[in-house]
């Protein structure tokens, strides 16, 4: 057991060495590693690298098994808990922070230079993100991903306060608040596929034509950016560099109108 200044830290396992230990494929290992509210200052230059605005200081808490062996095959599997870590300001008083917790269940298998995201499914009150795929060679250059992504219904006016939404920029949101002022958008599908060099600098949050997805709208405004149209009903579809719309009932004012296809 490890204790660091914000938690504790325990490893525990065993590995399991024939005779012929010169193959790795035959040294198995297994075990579990717990650890309980760790803050997240120390990883904030590595987490800088991934969100785009600050995901704020969290305590977090991990209970996770792995089982393989020394040639590179292992499965991860466990639930990651995260909360804020609020601090003091003056003493009997908290610094002003909105609540931000939430939960990742995963399972990873690990083929050498490959990994498959069987599970990656985070949680925070009523939004749910689901991912899976695979991100393959990922020590060369020839890295490829493949996910994809679905989501719960969620608030749009809450976008930017869902953690692993906040992989974009604080100028990507107040663009899509433009758009849609307010309603619920649901992911029923979000497939992105391509070597590791396209997502090198590509610009945040574009859809390139090797993309494809559905996204649902339930009761949604459309805002200044889009024609104005309220309490749309109806979805996006979008591959091959093509998006379709359809709305199965909105307003315009006092006009209503149903089965709109552009």
């Amino acid at each position: 057991v490890t204790k660091h200044e914000s938690g504790r830290i325990k490893l525990n396992g065993k590995m399991n060495v024939p005779q012929d230990w010169s193959n790795l494929s035959k040294i198995g290992l297994e075990g579990a590693l717990e650890i309980r509210d760790v803050g997240t200052g120390p990883f904030q230059p590595y987490l800088a690298e991934i969100f785009e605005q600050h995901p704020g200081e969290h305590l977090v808490s991990l209970d996770t098994r792995f089982a393989g062996t020394l040639d590179g095959h292992v499965q991860l599997s466990g639930s990651l808990k995260h909360k804020n870590h609020v601090t003091r300001s003056q003493p009997g008083l908290y610094k002003e922070s909105p609540p931000v917790h939430g939960s990742l269940d995963f399972n990873f298998i690990f083929n050498q230079d490959t990994v498959e995201f069987k599970q990656l499914n985070y949680r925070s009150d009523d939004f749910l993100l689901m991912i899976n795929g695979t991100y393959a060679h990922f020590l060369s250059d020839k890295a490829w991903l493949k996910v994809t992504l679905k989501s719960a219904p969620f608030s749009i006016q809450k976008s930017a306060e869902y953690l692993p939404l906040r992989v974009f920029s604080r100028e990507v949101h107040n663009r899509l608040h433009r758009f849609i002022e307010k309603g619920n958008l649901e992911i029923t599908s979000l497939n992105i596929e391509g070597p590791r060099s396209i997502f090198e600098g590509r610009p945040n949050a574009q859809i390139e034509a090797y993309d494809s997805g559905s996204v649902i709208l339930h009761q949604v405004d459309l805002g200044v950016d889009a024609l104005s149209l309220k309490g749309v009903t109806g979805g996006i579809q979008f591959k091959d560099g093509v998006l379709s719309v359809k709305v199965q009932s909105a307003r315009h004012e006092h006009v209503a109108i149903k089965n709109l296809v552009g």
